[in-house]
């Protein structure tokens, strides 16, 4: 039976190193939709640049990301490796400038950074130390930020985060939390 339901768009916010993580993401998100979408009455959808963007000369690349893709999320989940991204001339990369964006306007982010091993000549060297800096001197002292070894135990650790964040952030409370009874749609 047809149901109404709240749609949270979620945006998964990364650099370009890290496309099986964002399909892990994409992955629970749908997860949680198939166990819990019907009863919550919410429906969780995954919005990323990879995605949801096309060509266009509208303005500065990161700015139409910005105001056609991150401004309508409630929640921001990024997820790093060796890279920051690529600078936008406004900050270091298009992945920071989504997440302080975000969290400038009071919408909670979860931030994931991959430990898994990479090849030494893959790295770029000024790309990992700015994601190093980025990590521990922007990240850590604003809140808690995960590390995962691989992209079963991000779908493991992300799994049981997103349930926790939708029912103890304010913000999202605020959202998925019934306000009245919305009736099936007959």
């Amino acid at each position: 039976m047809a149901y109404l339901a709240k749609v949270l768009p979620v945006m998964i916010a990364s650099p370009g190193d890290v496309a099986e993580e964002r399909e892990v993401i994409r992955a629970v998100i749908h997860d949680w939709n198939d166990v819990n979408a019907a009863n919550s009455r919410v429906i969780l959808v995954p919005v990323g640049w990879d995605s949801h963007s096309s060509p266009e000369l509208a303005g500065r690349p990161q700015e139409i990301i910005n105001s056609r893709l991150l401004e309508p999320c409630d929640l921001l989940v990024g997820v790093f490796w060796t890279r920051l991204g690529t600078p936008t001339g406004e900050a270091r990369s298009g992945t920071v400038e989504e997440i302080e964006r975000h969290v400038t306007a009071g919408k909670p982010a979860m931030l994931y950074f991959s430990s898994r091993p990479a090849a030494p000549e893959s790295i770029d060297a000024a790309q990992y130390e700015a994601l190093r800096r980025f990590r521990d001197d922007w990240c850590r002292p604003r809140g808690l930020v995960e590390s995962f070894d691989d992209p079963d135990q991000l779908r493991s650790s992300f799994a049981k985060h997103l349930p926790i964040a939708l029912i103890q952030n304010p913000y999202l409370r605020n959202i998925v939390s019934p306000t009245q009874d919305t009736p099936d749609v007959q």
